[in-house]
């Protein structure tokens, strides 16, 4: 049995140094707890939606160095995060060095290699609705296939690991990569193919209404197809793009090979949650009672923003005009529900 601990750290936006702190104690605590493998989520050190840092060299470098200190960390455990994949070889159409949005796995100072002999596995499918902006900064696998004239499904591998004497397959995904519902090509179908005993999909999934019960349905018939489970690890906290402010609701879920939701973390709480893994029977389990979330998940959504918002501006009290309307009244309610 296989004992899979996830985190959904609360990501502070470009602050490297510090989300390494949050990090390094996690693996800490789950090394104490006999945990074999722990999980956080896509782009777990750098953030996500914080634009041009992603052209810094010495922010790239940065993000590098402390993917290395994460993996010396990893004492006897396996921890797999998200990370910025930089290739000094290649180039950008814009002349900038190439970057990959990719997931590593670490153990005793090492970087683990998929079956493919990388050291990684890049993103797939990358965003560019709405306020996401990825294919201005990275390479999806893709681009990578075509360029090198290979198939996208040669260079997509799973990840072998080797825990007390039992071999687990693991298909590691990013986020968008599960959302394959209008995409060409379905990055989950090609590694299921691969003789894997397990997704992962490490996200920074932003709050929108709606979007979870999508993610269930979307989930819940490739599973069911595919005949996988999965562990979702989502993050949490704020990101302001300039624009937009978007929450991060976590929201850490398990699913069995017949697309049912097993478990579901509570929504924009720091939760650390445990799972077991039976490899032969592929029973996913969680070892303390998650009930799927049942609620309106739009208050909550606000007054975490707010919070969050409030908290980054260090700003303890706000001065709102009342007009009388039904706008005031409730930014009123709201500020007055989260302010001491």
């Amino acid at each position: 049995m296989i004992r899979i601990s996830t985190v959904q750290l609360s990501v502070i936006p470009g602050n490297i140094r510090a989300n390494f702190e949050q990090i390094e104690r996690e693996i800490q605590n789950a090394r104490k707890q006999n945990t074999d493998i722990l999980i956080f989520p896509e782009l777990c050190l750098s953030g996500y939606m914080i634009g041009d840092l992603w052209e810094q060299n010495a922010f790239l470098r940065e993000c590098e160095r402390y993917g290395q200190k994460i993996a010396d960390a990893a004492e006897n455990i396996i921890v797999i995060f998200g990370n910025i994949a930089v290739d000094p070889k290649k180039k950008n159409n814009d002349g900038r060095v190439r970057k990959y949005n990719a997931a590593f796995a670490a153990c005793n100072g090492q970087f683990l290699k998929n079956d493919r002999g990388l050291s990684y596995t890049i993103k797939t499918l990358l965003p560019d609705y709405r306020q996401f902006d990825d294919k201005r900064h990275f390479t999806s696998l893709p681009e990578l296939a075509a360029e090198e004239n290979q198939s996208v499904s040669s260079l997509l591998a799973p990840f072998t690991f080797t825990i007390r004497q039992e071999t687990l397959r693991a298909g590691i995904v990013l986020c968008e990569d599960s959302w394959d519902e209008n995409a060409r090509l379905s990055p989950m179908e090609i590694l299921s193919e691969k003789n894997i005993d397990i997704f992962f999909n490490l996200s920074a999934s932003p709050f929108t209404l709606e979007k979870n019960d999508k993610r269930h349905r979307l989930f819940s018939a490739s599973l069911s197809r595919l005949g996988c489970p999965m562990l979702y690890i989502n993050r949490r906290g704020l990101e302001n793009n300039g624009k937009d402010c978007y929450t991060y609701d976590g929201m850490t879920a398990a699913y069995d090979p017949k697309g049912t939701l097993l478990a579901e973390a509570v929504p924009y709480q720091e939760e650390h949650s445990c799972f077991s893994f039976d490899i032969a029977a592929k029973k996913l389990a969680a070892e303390k009672e998650m009930k799927p979330f049942r609620g309106n998940m739009l208050l909550p959504a606000l007054r975490y923003g707010l919070k969050e918002f409030l908290s980054a501006i260090h700003a303890g009290r706000v001065v709102i005009g009342i007009s009388g309307g039904i706008d005031s009244a409730v930014n009123a309610a709201l500020y007055r529900s989260v302010l001491p």
